[in-house]
């Protein structure tokens, strides 16, 4: 049973991972679309959830460096589910 659980929770901790990696993604997309701007690439960091510790997140950059994700501020490292609905919510990406 513990094994169950230990590969459940490594199984939810990819599949948040993952998700928060597509809707940086698809931010980072939208403000080079809006502000004529050029990808440059990802930087790593890590991010403690309710749902565990995730291990070399992936985030976006732009080449200006004027891309800041609304997901989490620059300097933090923990979040939590309720903080992404909401900064999700609040940047009209409601679906």
């Amino acid at each position: 049973m513990e094994d169950l659980d230990k590969i459940l929770s490594e199984v939810v901790r990819k599949t948040v991972k993952e998700t928060l990696e597509t809707i940086i993604n698809t931010e980072r997309d939208i403000f080079i679309e809006k502000n004529d701007g050029t990808k440059n690439g990802t930087y790593r960091r890590t991010l403690n959830t309710k749902y565990g510790f995730i291990d070399d997140l992936r985030v976006p950059r732009d080449r200006e460096g004027n891309f800041k994700t609304m997901v989490f501020e620059p300097y933090r490292r923990s979040l939590d589910i309720e903080d992404l609905i909401l900064a999700l919510y609040s940047n009209g990406i409601s679906t």
